[in-house]
């Protein structure tokens, strides 16, 4: 708070009572009575010296200043979060190359539809869980190719897909 003056009349006292008026949430008549001087008087400096849209500026300065305060605790809420999604999606990709891996191992080498629906199903939700943990879509659409076009799909038999993964759990 401000320092109250018993007499304002000098331009200092003014400037002082500007302020006060500007910064508070408190009314022109309020800040008159605190500083002892006539609300006529408070009222005609602050028509010819324009407080209210100094008041109006300095509130919406305040207003911007919180909203990116607001904004930047936000982001950074969701930067961690994204964070740990991301620890989250690498393990998880990790156990589901164990279980191929080890059921490639198996003695028959061969992956179970049901087994492959489920490492697929659970691959698909790691992936998405990356994506949106780095802002990228989960379709596939938030990607471009080296030309800059979209990336083009194709479809995979379950053969073409069983021998891509043996390539890539060898690789591991």
């Amino acid at each position: 708070m401000l320092p109250k003056r018993a007499q304002a009349g000098k331009p200092q006292d003014w400037e002082i009572i500007r302020l006060e008026y500007i910064h508070s949430s408190k009314t022109l008549a309020q800040v008159s009575r605190e500083f002892g001087v006539s609300e006529r008087a408070a009222q005609k400096r602050s028509e010819r010296q324009g407080w209210a849209s100094q008041r109006r500026a300095a509130a919406e300065k305040v207003a911007a200043a919180a909203a990116a305060e607001i904004e930047r605790r936000r982001l950074k809420s969701l930067v961690d979060w994204n964070e740990k999604d991301l620890q989250l999606a690498a393990g998880l990709r990790g156990r589901v190359a164990s279980a191929v891996a080890a059921s490639l191992k198996s003695p028959d080498g061969q992956l179970s539809p049901a087994s492959i629906r489920q490492l697929a199903g659970a691959a698909e939700s790691i992936q998405r869980i990356g994506r949106l943990a780095l802002g990228a879509t989960t379709d596939n659409q938030g990607v471009s190719a080296p030309d800059g076009g979209p990336v083009q799909t194709t479809e995979v038999t379950l053969d073409e897909y069983e021998a891509a993964m043996r390539r890539f759990i060898g690789m591991l």
